[in-house]
């Protein structure tokens, strides 16, 4: 995206606009949580002056410390105004809410404060339910649950009673089952995809989430040699290389950092390149997972992506309009890769000095939502 006017963003806090040096978030495909990586200076003082988030002392403890539940929103863009500007003037790409801090005091760079967390779907993770509704609907479960976040349900009605799926599928009604792997499970079975964007939670046909139940909007064009910065396709799976996929999380259960790996081996590779050929890899920042549940997300992007057609990367100037439930239209390179592709990872990052960029990950065909139960 062509930007005549520098990028800004803003950074809000437990409803305060606080300071910051950098953040990331991630949209990481329909069943997972979006997550995001904040950079923040703290401060260690006598005196509290008035800051009661980037603020440590004797007497006073920062509410980082001491909130058990710690909202942040995350805005981005170019406004008319880049040293006038309010939330309005910018595009929200984050609401969420603080998963972990983690403080680092160093004698050169001073003290700095990384906050991590997920969208509201993390906290639908994070809740167990023992309830199993069957005598409602999918939708009428889907409502319930977002309802009881304070999400806006945009649902598209169901007819089965949910107990019908539970009577077939016997192994779902475990007690220790999420109210977001529930919801996953209908989904499935009505071939609904999941959806939290902003504060509305969207479950419906693909078709439906992603065009008439909000403004449907056409595939954002990028030029090579024009307004790209990187781009990498891969033509898959036969001619595919190696694919291996990485999910990170931090279990706070455990307070352990775990990173999982799944690896797709095509054998093609090996017959036509002789041998070692660096893989395709992707790595995945996903809060708040036990380590059995990274290794089934890994496995399960491995798998979509293993299966794809083409898939690739693009390396881009920031665009807050650039989300999973769009499209980039990529021109410039000729037969057969210039077309449509469904973007299905994307990396907002922005650094007061650096500015705004994006990288997004994209295939040729729909990755669907990543659930598959026969993924190895």
């Amino acid at each position: 995206m062509a930007a005549v006017n520098p990028s800004r963003g803003l950074v809000v806090v437990n409803k305060q606009s606080v300071r910051f040096q950098n953040f990331k978030v991630e949209q990481n495909a329909y069943s997972a949580a979006d997550s995001f990586e904040v950079g923040l200076p703290f401060f260690i003082r006598n005196s509290q002056g008035g800051d009661p988030i980037l603020a440590n002392g004797p007497d006073f403890q920062s509410i980082l410390l001491t909130q058990d539940i710690v909202p942040i929103q995350i805005y981005v863009g170019y406004p008319t105004n880049p040293n006038n500007y309010t939330a309005s003037d910018l595009t929200q790409i984050m609401d969420g809410f603080m998963d972990t801090a983690r403080w680092n005091f160093n004698a050169n760079d001073g003290e700095i404060v990384t906050l991590n967390g997920r969208n509201a779907v993390g906290q639908m993770m994070d809740a167990k339910t023992t309830e199993k509704h069957p005598n409602l609907t999918a939708s009428a479960i889907a409502i319930k649950f977002a309802s009881s976040h304070g999400l806006v349900p945009i649902v598209a009605g169901t007819q089965t009673l949910a107990g019908t799926y539970y009577n077939q599928n016997s192994s779902i009604l475990g007690n220790d089952m999420s109210e977001w792997d529930l919801i996953l499970f209908l989904a499935k079975q009505e071939d609904f995809v999941v959806r939290v964007k902003g504060n509305r939670f969207l479950f419906g046909p693909y078709g439906i989430v992603t065009g008439p139940l909000y403004t449907p909007q056409d595939p954002i064009p990028f030029t090579w040699g024009k307004d790209i910065d990187a781009l990498e396709f891969e033509r898959s799976p036969h001619a595919a290389r190696d694919v291996i996929v990485k999910v990170i999380t931090y279990d706070r259960d455990s307070k352990s950092r775990i990173v999982e790996t799944a690896k797709s081996t095509t054998q093609y590779a090996k017959r036509i390149y002789g041998g070692s050929r660096a893989a395709y890899t992707e790595t995945y920042v996903i809060p708040g997972l036990t380590r059995q549940q990274a290794q089934k997300k890994a496995q399960s992007i491995c798998y979509e992506l293993s299966r794809c057609q083409v898939i690739g990367q693009i390396d881009t100037a920031g665009n807050p309009n650039m989300a999973i439930d769009r499209k980039a239209a990529i021109y410039g390179v000729g037969q057969g890769l210039t077309d449509n592709y469904y973007l299905n990872k994307v990396t907002h990052s922005y650094d007061i000095t650096s500015g705004y960029q994006n990288t997004s990950s994209f295939s040729n065909q729909y990755l669907g939502d990543g659930q598959e139960e026969e993924a190895v």
